[in-house]
Order: C-alpha cells, then sequence, then structure tokens
C-alpha cells in the first residue's frame, strides 16, 4: 500500500476544460497512489467528498484539505490543487521526518491574460498547494489553525498552517 494519499481540493471555479486537464494529468502523473478530491461540486475523481458551494477563498480551500487529511489512512499526504501542474517526481517523494513540511525546489507561476507585462515567474518557495508532509502532523495543524473559527468563511483573514522555518525543499527536474 502505498504510503502517501494526494487530496485534491477545488472551488470548482476553473474553466471546466482547463480543470479537467488539470485532472487528467493529475491521474496519469499519481499512478496508483490513493487520491481523495474535496469539491464544492461532485466529480469523478478518486474518493470524492462534495461540501456544497462554500465560495472561494484560502480559508475555504484549507478547510476542504483539512477534510481530505482526516479522510486519509497513510502516513504522508500531498496536495494538489484545481489550477497546478505538477511533476512525477512531486508524487515519488518519500519524506524522511512526518512533522516536517517539504516542498519541490522548483515552482512556476503562469497568469493568463496579462498581455504584455510578465506573465510567468519562478516562485523562489512553493506555496501550501506544493507539500508533502505527515498526514497526523498536518492534521493537529488545520485543527490547531481552525481551533474557534467559523466552518465556512469567504471573508475570515487568510490562515496559514506552517511557518518557512519547517520546511525543506526537495528536488524535482521540471517545475
Amino acid at each position: 500500500m502505498p504510503d502517501t494519499t494526494v487530496i485534491y481540493y477545488t472551488s470548482n471555479k476553473e474553466d471546466e476544460r482547463f480543470e479537467s486537464n488539470i485532472q487528467r494529468t493529475l491521474l496519469e502523473m499519481i499512478g496508483d497512489m490513493p487520491l481523495i478530491s474535496v469539491s464544492q461540486k461532485p466529480i469523478n475523481l478518486g474518493k470524492n467528498i462534495c461540501v456544497g458551494d462554500r465560495g472561494s477563498s484560502v480559508f475555504n480551500a484549507w478547510r476542504q484539505l483539512q477534510i481530505g487529511v482526516n479522510e486519509s489512512k497513510t502516513e504522508f499526504v500531498c496536495t494538489a490543487e484545481s489550477d497546478t501542474l505538477y511533476p512525477y517526481e512531486y508524487f515519488r517523494f518519500k519524506p524522511q521526518i512526518p512533522n516536517k513540511f517539504y516542498l519541490p525546489n522548483k515552482c512556476h507561476v503562469i497568469f493568463k491574460g496579462m498581455g504584455k507585462t510578465k506573465s510567468f515567474f519562478r516562485k523562489p518557495l512553493a506555496s501550501e498547494g506544493m507539500i508533502v508532509v505527515g498526514r497526523e502532523f498536518l492534521r493537529n495543524r488545520l485543527e490547531h489553525m481552525f481551533d474557534g473559527m467559523p466552518e465556512w468563511s469567504g471573508e475570515a483573514e487568510q490562515p496559514h498552517f506552517y511557518d518557512r522555518k519547517e520546511t525543506e525543499l526537495f528536488e524535482v527536474p521540471y517545475p
């Protein structure tokens, strides 16, 4: 049994064709790894948990991540967002320490419709949408972060569940 579950979360606000391509590529990259999708509309992707229309916000994205983490059974989890392509090697990384956030060393961001301005840049560090971490460590961290908070919110303060000091980069050949 694989020791890492992929947690895919989406507010289903992306263009359907775009998100369908993201999902198809995700399935190609993860192979037989366990996959839990937490969505705001029903989707056919791994084990789907539909939470209903909650609105698009960082708060709600992290709540959806929490639901997926709570449902997973493996030692580790890795995140997958509905607007992100991940290299094959991201899903093959084997963490050594369960209470550390591992991020791939290459992350490029591309913006749609930016015209003549720069529409692409290399992020120095990946984001919460690109982590591999111990399931229990993340579950406890999210539980603590959401303590006393509403269940869903489009306007609550943007929560953060890790500090950059708790991260370690790992090599991937492609962004």
